[in-house]
């Protein structure tokens, strides 16, 4: 093929693979998942001009990326409400597809071979960003390192000493990294080790430069990160809670040393297995170029930290190809170098051919499966909101009240001027100290909500299991006519009552009390 064919080639399986993407978010665009749709009480006040609240008025780090939060309030600002919110997440999934497709063919140095690479990304990444997680910007900015990388080390290489204008973009986006998503901070690490190590200048001019730029670079995170610990106890609430949780559900069911079976069956199967064992091929060919061992020690610190961590320190679980975002641009440049360097006309057309097949149709299976599944869920915006239930505490609340719920996303279409106290501390770490002690009583004691949304996670989490809560909860759904019923002192009034069957898949709230002391 002629290098202008190429490129139309290269462009083209981009285009199909960011096309497949925005096919996705028309498929779901009515759809929800709980998780996600927290940000959007985030996003709605700092549009409003309060940013990092979810209660209005109190600083909250229960989003996992405070970065995001504050992207998606920009449709908030300007009037727009959740599709909008929708819109602008699937155009950074779109934004993420062709990052990766920028750093893969900067690094291979081939349209063609970027383009068939690339196609993993979809399959990889997409329902995940078109559903409001921060994925696609995770990803984009993961990509956009390897590119800036690239540009720091032809700078020490061919000036010998590290320009300014050079090195910021490298700067802001390692700033953006642990704001993006708490873990990425792995992707720093990983990073300036590479680039310390194999940096073409003396080790010494190559610390000197990058310790005040890596220093610069963490003064985001030490002003969030640190304000939170001040206000809440902890660097981020979101994190605490959801840490405690893996590591729960770790101790019940994965097995010893937290080692989880589900991300170690995630990278062997597919689509992962597909590129994941030609991107450590093509890591293997990057070590042996002395201009890109930075890539290849980058690449293998990256991929096994993120296996360590997701295996032993905080398991994924059901959620592990999330996790595993972060790595995604790395094995698409592993293998479109692979691909590149294939030798001879013949055999690099059918590594090629075999790359578009093999990871076109590994993507397309990902993508008809996670389609068919949240089909299957069927979760609308009432339900993932709990309107119901909302609508009768937004009728009936007195201005201050509190309302403990476990799925807090809720906050969205609550008043104002009603509280929501989170069931396992995501938003405000406030039930944390009672966890290990199972001791709710003392919670609502401490916290004394006026209403409880119940639901089926009060049965499931580990913490709960024979707290007043699951015993309010299993006596109520037992006797149909039961209207109140006081415990340790606490008198729980049935207020309303699910009517409709539960939706698969999600905690779905089934009853609402009022709750007195």
């Amino acid at each position: 093929m002629s290098e202008r064919a190429e490129r139309l080639a290269g462009a083209t399986l981009a285009v199909l693979a960011s096309l497949a993407v925005v096919y996705v978010a028309w498929k779901l665009r009515d759809d929800h998942v709980g998780d996600a749709t927290i940000y959007l009480a985030y996003a709605e006040n700092a549009g409003e001009g309060r940013p990092f609240q979810f209660n209005e008025g109190e600083f909250s780090s229960g989003s996992t990326s405070p970065l995001w939060s504050l992207i998606l309030g920009v449709p908030y600002a300007f009037g727009g409400g959740i599709g909008a919110a929708k819109v602008l997440a699937a155009l950074f999934a779109v934004g993420a597809v062709l990052a990766v497709f920028h750093a893969a063919r900067e690094i291979s140095g081939s349209w063609l071979a970027a383009g068939a690479a690339t196609l993993f990304v979809p399959g990889a990444m997409t329902f995940y960003p078109v559903s409001l997680y921060e994925s696609g910007l995770i990803v984009a900015l993961s990509a956009l390192s390897l590119v800036a990388m690239s540009r720091v080390y032809a700078c020490w290489r061919d000036e010998g000493e590290l320009a300014l204008r050079t090195a910021l973009p490298l700067v802001a986006i390692w700033a953006a990294l642990p704001l993006s998503r708490p873990d990425a901070v792995l992707l720093v690490a990983a990073e300036a080790v590479a680039l310390l190590a194999f940096a073409p200048v003396p080790r010494g001019a190559a610390l000197r430069a990058l310790v005040p730029l890596a220093a610069l670079a963490t003064l985001p995170s030490v002003a969030y990160f640190g304000y939170s610990i001040a206000a809440t106890g902890t660097a981020s609430t979101s994190s605490d809670a959801r840490s405690y949780a893996l590591q729960e559900v770790a101790r019940e069911f994965v097995g010893p040393l937290y080692r989880n079976a589900d991300a170690l069956r995630e990278v062997v199967g597919s689509p992962w297995i597909f590129s994941l064992l030609p991107a450590l091929a093509g890591l293997l060919l990057l070590a042996r170029r002395a201009d890109a061992r930075w890539l290849a020690a980058h690449g293998a610190l990256s991929i096994a930290g993120y296996l360590f961590l997701l295996t032993f320190v905080a398991p994924g679980f059901y959620d592990s190809p999330r996790y595993l975002l972060p790595v995604v641009p790395i094995v698409v440049c592993a293998v479109a170098y692979l691909l590149a360097r294939a030798s001879g006309g013949a055999l690099r057309a059918a590594a090629l051919a075999a790359a578009v097949l093999v990871i076109g149709l590994a993507t397309a299976d990902r993508l008809n499966d996670d389609l068919d599944l949240i089909a299957g869920f069927g979760i609308d915006e009432r339900e993932v909101f709990s309107k119901e239930p909302v609508a009768v505490v937004n009728r009936m609340a007195r201005p201050g009240d509190v309302l403990l719920s476990y799925e807090v996303q809720l906050r969205l279409f609550l008043r104002d001027d009603v509280k929501v106290l989170s069931q396992d501390g995501i938003i405000d770490g406030e039930v944390r100290e009672y966890q290990e002690s199972r001791d709710m009583t003392g919670f609502l004691r401490e916290q004394r909500p006026d209403w409880w949304i119940a639901d089926q996670n009060v049965n499931t989490r580990p913490y709960l299991r024979g707290s007043v809560l699951e015993r309010v909860f299993d006596a109520f759904k037992a006797d149909p006519t039961l209207r109140s019923r006081s415990y340790e002192g606490i008198r729980f009034e049935l207020v309303k009552r699910r009517r409709r069957p539960l939706q698969p898949g999600f905690g779905g709230w089934q009853m609402l009390f009022r709750v007195s002391y």
